[in-house]
């Protein structure tokens, strides 16, 4: 999206409300092609989100069509933890994914994975769901059952000032809106605590904001994450 007559937005444009950001094939510890870290690309940040365990490591795609430097998870036992962040108030949160199930259910992209449980999945090809330290909160897209496998998605989620929690799919704002308070927690990717509810799919940038929320910038990220060059 262009601001003004010769910029193109990106994340760090926000300042410091850019909160994490796990950038497009960027900032990748690799052994082999195993993920071992991937670094948060806010300025003056050393966080990262990791995987100790072998077994347990995502791979970075090198090769083939539609997931050029995503990081892939396989649905079984892979996931990656990070620093624990905690949303209190208005945030705006975006991931940018490819779905590898033939049949969504259930798959985690980001969520809490110690006691208190918070997520955000993919349901079901029609759903995404939201657990903040409230009930999950269930969101019906607008054209019903649109999560493919094969197919990738930007998916950008906003709380306002008054707990409204908004979805844009592609950039689409659904209809559907919910509200939940509480804090919402965040340390893992790809998985929620348990460790359950992996992800099959793969994941090329995670970006969110802390303390923000406003429609023009959850339009921003979701143009940005449509924007990246995946195939």
């Amino acid at each position: 999206m262009k601001i003004g007559s010769s910029h193109v937005w990106n994340p760090s444009m926000e300042g410091d409300t850019l909160r994490y950001w796990l950038q497009h094939n960027s900032n990748l510890t690799l052994v082999g092609d195993q993920v071992q870290h991937w670094s948060s690309a806010v300025t003056g940040s050393t966080e990262r989100w990791s995987q100790a365990t072998e077994t347990n490591r995502p791979i970075v795609v090198t090769e083939g069509t539609g997931a050029l430097g995503g990081v892939d998870f396989d649905g079984n036992d892979n996931y990656l933890t990070g620093t624990q962040l905690t949303l209190t108030g208005t945030y705006v949160l975006g991931v940018r994914f490819k779905i590898e199930d033939d049949v969504a259910g259930n798959d985690v992209l980001v969520g809490d994975l110690s006691s208190a449980n918070n997520f955000v999945r993919i349901n079901n090809t029609s759903q995404i769901g939201i657990k903040h330290s409230s009930s999950q909160k269930v969101f019906d897209m607008n054209s019903g059952a649109i999560f493919d496998q094969d197919s990738a998605y930007s998916l950008v989620i906003g709380r306002s000032g008054d707990d409204v929690i908004s979805i844009w799919v592609d950039g689409v704002l659904q209809s559907d809106t919910e509200t939940a308070a509480g804090n919402f927690l965040l340390d893992g990717l790809g998985a929620r605590s348990g460790i359950t509810n992996y992800f099959s799919g793969v994941i090329f940038e995670v970006c969110i904001f802390k303390d923000t929320y406003s429609t023009r910038l959850a339009e921003n990220l979701s143009g940005h994450l449509m924007s990246l060059k995946i195939d």
